[in-house]
C-alpha cells in the first residue's frame, strides 16, 4: 500500500485538488451569511431566555432579567416571542446591509491585487483599523465617517422602542460605500489587461 502511494503522489494531489476545487462556493457563502446572522440571534436569545440573576435564590432560566453581556445598560427589553422574532429579523437585515461595505471593499481590493489573500487581508486590516480609530474619542465627528462607526447600531433593535435614526444612517452609509467600491472595482477591472 505504501508503495502504491509513493509511486503516484501526483495522482493523489490531483484528486485532492479536484475535491477542493469541486466544493460548492454557494454553500460556503450561505454558511458565512448564516453564521453572521446567527450572532445577533444568539445575543437576543441570551437576553430573552437568560438567567434570572437573582443572587438570593437558585438561578432560574427563562426569566430573561439578567444583564448577561451588558445589554441592559443599552436598554435591552424583554420581548414576547413574536416581537423577539421581528427584532431578530431586523438585526439580521441590518447586519447584512452593514456588511455590504466590507464586501465592496474586499471586491475592490481583489481587483486591485493579484494575490487573493491580499484582498481579504486588506479588507480585514482596514476594518480593524477603522474599529480602532472609532474608539478614539479625540477624533470627534470624523468618526462618523468611518465604515464601522454604525456597526453596533443594531443594539437599538433590542430596546423596547426602536430608535431607527442610527440604523438608517448606518445602512445608508454602508450601501453608498459599497456602491462606491463596486463602481471603482468595475472601472478598474475594465481598464485591466486580463489577456496577458
Amino acid at each position: 500500500m505504501a508503495h502504491r502511494l509513493s509511486a503516484h503522489p501526483e495522482a493523489i494531489l490531483r484528486t485532492t485538488d479536484q475535491k477542493v476545487r469541486g466544493s460548492n462556493p454557494f454553500k460556503r457563502t450561505l454558511f458565512a451569511y448564516l453564521f453572521v446572522i446567527s450572532l445577533p440571534v444568539i445575543v437576543a436569545l441570551a437576553v430573552k431566555f437568560g438567567t434570572s440573576g437573582n443572587s438570593s435564590g437558585p438561578t432560574r432560566f427563562g426569566s430573561g432579567t439578567a444583564d448577561l453581556i451588558g445589554l441592559a445598560t443599552k436598554g435591552a427589553a424583554n420581548f414576547t416571542n413574536q416581537v423577539a422574532l421581528q427584532r431578530i429579523l431586523i438585526i439580521g437585515i441590518y447586519l447584512a446591509l452593514v456588511l455590504f461595505s466590507v464586501a465592496g471593499l474586499a471586491f475592490y481590493l481583489s481587483v486591485s491585487t493579484d494575490v487573493p489573500l491580499g484582498a481579504v487581508g486588506g479588507a480585514i486590516g482596514i476594518i480593524i483599523l477603522s474599529n480602532i480609530l472609532d474608539a478614539i474619542s479625540g477624533l470627534g465627528s470624523i468618526r462618523n465617517w468611518l465604515p464601522t462607526h454604525y456597526s453596533f447600531s443594531w443594539f437599538d433593535a433590542l430596546s423596547s422602542s426602536i430608535d431607527w435614526s442610527q440604523m438608517i444612517r448606518g445602512a445608508a452609509y454602508s450601501v453608498i460605500l459599497s456602491a462606491l467600491f463596486v463602481s471603482l472595482a468595475i472601472i478598474k477591472f475594465n481598464k485591466k489587461d486580463i489577456t496577458s
